[in-house]
C-alpha cells in the first residue's frame, strides 16, 4: 500500500444508496510488514503493511452522516493502491459494491465476498465490532484475511498459502498468519453456506476510483449512527407523509 497526499476532486453526486464524504487520512494502528506473491503476475515476492487505517471525516453530502465525525476505522480492500492524504472524497456504499483488486477485471466485491467479510468480523471481534485496541497481531490478521477474501473468487476456497494470492512466511508476518490459522477463521468461512448466510453487521465500502478502497463500519446506537438502507429511507418518508396527512385531517375536522 502506498500513502500519498494527493487529493481527488469529485462531483457531489448523491443517490438513495450512497453518500459522498470528504476525509483526512490520520494514520495506521498496529501496522506490520507482510510479504506476498500474486499468482501469475511474474513479479515475484513483494511486501506491504497490514493494519487498521484511521481517517477523520470533514463533511458529507447526504445529511445521513454515515460514518460520524469522529475517527473512522477502516481496512484496505486492495493490496497495492495509493492511500489518499487530506481532503479526499469517497463514496460510501454497500460493501458488495467495493472494488475488487484489478487482476482480471472482476469489478465489484459482490455479495459472496461481502458475506465472507461479515463472517470474518464476527469471528475476529467481540460482537463483530472493529476494535482498535485488539492488538497488532489481530488487526494485521484481519487485514490479511480481507485481502485473501478480496483476491479470490467469491466462492473459492480460502487458503493463505494457495490461490490467487499467497502470503509468504516472514519474521514480520508469521504472528498474524499463525493467528488466522490457529483461530480457524478461514476454515469456518469456507464451511459456511453463502446462500443461506445473512449478514449481521453494518459494513460498508468507502470507494475512490483513484485511491485505495476500504471496509468501514457503522454501529447502530453508537457515536457513528446507522446508515439507513434505501428501502428503510423510503418507508420512513412514507410514514412522515402519512403523519402529515393525518394531522391535516384532524385539523380540518
Amino acid at each position: 500500500m502506498l500513502v500519498a497526499g494527493a487529493s481527488l476532486c469529485l462531483g457531489h453526486v448523491l443517490d438513495a444508496s450512497a453518500s459522498n464524504i470528504q476525509v483526512d487520512y490520520t494514520g495506521q494502528i498496529g501496522a506490520g510488514n507482510v510479504k506476498f506473491n500474486l499468482a501469475g503476475d511474474g513479479t515475484g515476492q513483494r511486501s506491504t503493511d497490514a493494519g487498521l487505517f484511521t481517517f477523520h471525516e470533514d463533511w458529507n453530502t447526504s445529511g445521513l452522516d454515515p460514518l460520524g465525525t469522529n475517527s473512522i476505522y477502516a481496512f484496505c480492500i486492495q493490496l497495492e493502491q495509493t492511500v489518499g492524504g487530506n481532503n479526499v472524497q469517497y463514496t460510501i456504499g454497500d460493501l458488495k459494491d467495493g472494488r475488487t483488486p484489478d487482476l482480471d477485471g472482476r469489478g465489484t466485491l459482490g455479495a459472496d465476498r461481502a458475506k465472507r467479510i461479515d463472517m470474518l468480523f464476527n469471528l475476529a471481534f467481540t460482537n463483530g465490532i472493529i476494535d482498535p485496541a485488539a492488538g497488532s497481531t489481530v488487526l494485521q490478521a484481519v487485514q490479511i484475511a480481507i485481502w485473501e477474501i478480496a483476491y479470490e473468487a467469491g466462492n473459492a476456497t480460502l487458503n493463505l498459502g494457495n490461490g490467487t494470492i499467497d502470503f509468504v512466511s516472514s519474521a514480520n508476518s508469521d504472528a498474524a498468519i499463525n493467528y488466522i490459522n490457529s483461530q480457524g477463521w478461514l476454515g469456518t468461512i469456507n464451511s459456511t453456506n453463502l446462500a443461506t448466510y445473512q449478514p449481521t453487521l453494518f459494513l460498508w465500502s468507502m470507494n475512490n476510483r483513484s485511491n485505495q478502497d476500504f471496509v468501514v463500519q457503522t454501529v447502530p446506537g453508537g457515536d457513528t449512527g446507522e446508515v439507513p438502507e434505501p428501502g428503510t429511507m423510503a418507508l420512513s418518508g412514507l410514514a412522515l407523509v402519512g403523519l402529515a396527512l393525518l394531522r391535516r385531517r384532524k385539523a380540518s375536522a
